[in-house]
């Protein structure tokens, strides 16, 4: 008696697992394709079964063709076809050709990889940080994807080089200047990459810049007093008045 695993034949609009050596094969797929994975075997007295993760997708006798659901079939040969897969579709499945006694069982693994673009979230999930001037800051990228994408960040219109991992951009906020708008960009090659933010703005105090200290005026004359407030969050100003009459110190808002 003997069973074997062979090459599966080709389907017009189904991407088929095709190995000549036996050796387990991973077929790569887009959503809503259809895969056929092959089992065939030579002798008629044995039964196939197909699992994935411990569940029983399918089992017939040998020459009999069978639909265990409205996406996957069993043929006759042996051979598995997975209808509109799905993402959640990706993994091993395993046939297992179960053979009359004494001989035992013969099983092969195959692979579905389902490819689909990427999708990117950020941590924190509102897109807003706010840290204190010389505080850590920590940002976080969730990508997600098949392939598995590759993360990037950029700045100002600048990409941020990295050392380590891309998934997280850690830095100190020792300059309020570093407050702006952090863009996050994953792609895997599949569609368009996929973009995601993070403004970061950094608490300082209050910094105050005069461009002249004192201005000379006739009387009667209309002047302009220029004061620049920087500050975040947004500093409340007043103006004071000074002026010594009689030997006191006069100060008015």
């Amino acid at each position: 008696m003997c069973v074997c695993v062979c090459v599966c034949v080709c389907v017009t609009g189904v991407q088929a697992a095709t190995n000549r050596d036996g050796h387990p094969t991973t077929v790569q797929t887009y959503e809503n394709k259809t895969v056929l994975l092959p089992c065939y075997v030579e002798d008629a007295q044995t039964r196939v079964r197909w699992w994935r993760d411990e569940i029983l997708l399918a089992e017939s006798s040998f020459g009999q063709e069978q639909q265990s659901s409205e996406r996957i079939t069993l043929y006759s040969n042996g051979s598995l076809r997975v209808h509109h897969v799905q993402r959640e579709d990706s993994g091993p499945y395993v046939c297992q050709a179960i053979r009359p006694s004494p001989w035992g069982h013969v099983t092969q693994v195959h692979e579905i990889e389902v490819m689909y673009p990427s999708s990117v979230e950020t941590v924190p999930e509102r897109g807003e940080l706010e840290v204190d001037l010389n505080e850590e800051v920590i940002m976080q990228c969730v990508a997600k994807g098949v392939p598995a994408p590759v993360i990037s960040w950029r700045t100002k219109g600048r990409e941020i080089p990295f050392r380590n991992t891309r998934a997280v951009l850690r830095f100190s906020a020792d300059n309020r200047n570093l407050s702006g708008r952090y863009i996050c960009v994953a792609n895997n090659g599949i569609g368009e990459p996929a973009e995601a933010h993070i403004d970061l703005r950094i608490r300082y105090k209050p910094e105050i810049y005069v461009k002249k200290p004192w201005v000379h005026a006739n009387p009667g004359i209309r002047i302009t007093l220029d004061c620049t407030v920087s500050a975040w969050p947004e500093a409340k100003v007043r103006l004071l008045f000074s002026k010594t009459v009689n030997g006191a110190q006069l100060r008015v808002n």
